[in-house]
């Protein structure tokens, strides 16, 4: 709808719009001009949008579900990780000689599966609790957790 580059022109199309389309528009705005100050790098920090979205204690488990467009943008590797932290590895004997598409065919088989049981398995309820760590906030940096991880095991080491 907004392709004109004069102000004029914008003017006159957003006099056209409904009080309803307008509304739309504002939330969109309000919604856009909030979040992250950085796109290139996951908001790990106390920043305002984290601190707004645990004070609203916003889940995204609500909201979003791994689909197949997901899972097949994500590289074997990536799959195997999801599967080991969202209990499907559990039941499945030699994960890794799995192909892509058998993981993601897989996989989103044994999500659909948590979310429609009434009474989940314990691999179930991990692939309930599952979130990419982007999705959390604040966001995990997997890279941070791992230094982390290999750090407690350099301490016990020693």
């Amino acid at each position: 709808v907004f392709t004109h580059r004069d102000p004029a022109d914008l003017y006159e199309t957003l006099k056209a719009l409904s009080d309803e389309e307008l509304d739309r528009i504002a939330g969109m705005l309000a919604a856009l001009a909030f979040g992250q100050d950085d796109c290139n790098r996951l908001d790990t920090d106390e920043s305002l949008f984290n601190r707004v979205a645990c004070d609203l204690e916003i889940d995204m488990r609500a909201h979003w579900r791994p689909d197949r467009s997901f899972l097949e943008r994500r590289n074997k590797q990536q799959l195997i990780a999801i599967a080991e932290e969202c209990g499907y590895a559990e039941g499945v004997s030699l994960i890794g000689g799995f192909k892509k598409s058998e993981l993601v065919s897989g996989l989103l088989r044994f999500f659909e599966a948590a979310h429609a049981a009434e009474t989940p398995s314990a691999a179930q309820a991990k692939a309930l609790q599952w979130l990419p760590e982007a999705m959390a906030f604040p966001a995990v940096d997997p890279d941070a957790r791992a230094q982390a991880s290999d750090d407690e095991s350099l301490d016990e080491a020693a």
